[in-house]
């Protein structure tokens, strides 16, 4: 089996959150074969959330190619390599991972609320806004969202602290509260201070997302009472078998999204989505996030109809067969650990 790369550069059209400024993001497609079939995947990292940077993910692909252990991977290439394989079989077996399925619905991205069109507001869908740079210009957006009675995905990326989200909640956001389904990564997580956010306000939810590895190390199994609501699974960084299988251990909500990522990942994370939708504990997926990049020859075949994405002219495995033979590929080749 022969393993290639191609990269890419998706280029955003305003800030992605409140920690990244970098309006160009760089990963690379993965390719195996055979010299028969072929499989592709998807390698793009947040190094500002806590990713390893790309050339680490590469690195550890390449030393995986020689000893064959997967413990070498690192989990965004580890993830990358599970669909290309996945995919592989279904372009060899010539399925069509999307036929028969029903698509779910999505949430919508804002990822800059203070310079959005309002005109675009579709009333009575659920909008995960990124917060953080501005609360006071952000919460008179978010007020204008619930005035069209729009329900509320607020992600803070941990980007304030315990005191000044308690301040929001009273000075700020008081008002919201009924409209919001949750507060991903209010602030640092900290078991105690989390559980301070759900005793001052027990009706709303928390949702952990980036700081899962914080809480995976520290509080792996809950103290006394949960401190959070909902996991955020990212299929192109975790195991969602096994993610799923701790939110229903631990009897909370999950929510599947991409990882603002490309085009291909967004087609892998509504397979996941399709799949995952009927489970008892599924609170939505968040797949609408092409609209925050500029268009490429990929965005350009996701189609939104409502809160659904699909692909146009899928194909057989994750589709785009004819965009992905006009790319150039070069082949990676496993390197000895030193």
């Amino acid at each position: 089996m022969k393993y290639l790369m191609s990269s890419y550069n998706l280029v955003a059209k305003n800030n992605l959150n409140s920690k990244i400024r970098s309006q160009v993001k760089e990963g690379f497609l993965l390719k195996m074969t055979d010299g028969h079939s072929t499989g592709f995947a998807v390698c793009q990292v947040w190094e500002e959330l806590g990713s390893h940077p790309l050339r680490d993910q590469l690195a550890s692909l390449k030393k995986y190619l020689v000893s064959n252990n997967t413990s070498d991977l690192l989990p965004i290439i580890s993830r990358a390599l599970f669909y290309a394989r996945m995919d592989f079989d279904n372009r060899k077996n010539k399925i069509d991972v999307f036929s028969d399925k029903k698509l779910p619905n999505s949430y919508f991205l804002i990822s800059q609320i203070s310079g959005y069109d309002f005109s675009h507001l579709l009333p009575g869908e659920t909008y995960k806004v990124k917060m953080g740079i501005d609360l006071t210009v952000e919460t008179l957006g978010l007020k204008k969202l619930v005035e069209k009675g729009c329900r509320l995905r607020l992600d803070f990326n941990a980007n304030i602290s315990k005191s000044q989200m308690i301040r929001w909640l009273e000075e700020g956001a008081k008002e919201l509260l009924p409209a919001i389904d949750y507060i991903e990564d209010p602030c640092n997580y900290n078991y105690a201070d989390w559980l301070d956010l759900k005793t001052l306000y027990p009706t709303l939810r928390l949702a952990l997302d980036m700081e899962f590895e914080v809480f995976f190390k520290s509080d792996f199994k809950f103290q006394k009472e949960k401190c959070f609501d909902v996991l955020v699974i990212k299929p192109a960084s975790q195991n969602v078998v096994k993610m799923i299988a701790l939110a229903k251990r631990h009897e909370l909500r999950f929510v599947i999204t991409s990882f603002m990522s490309h085009a291909l990942d967004q087609v892998i994370t509504l397979f996941e989505a399709m799949n995952w939708q009927g489970h008892p504990l599924y609170f939505g997926s968040g797949l609408i996030t092409h609209e925050v990049y500029e268009q490429d020859d990929f965005f350009k075949k996701i189609k939104l109809n409502d809160s659904k994405i699909y692909l146009e002219e899928a194909g057989y495995g994750w589709g785009f067969t004819q965009e992905l033979d006009a790319l150039k590929w070069t082949e990676i080749r496993g390197t000895h650990a030193h």
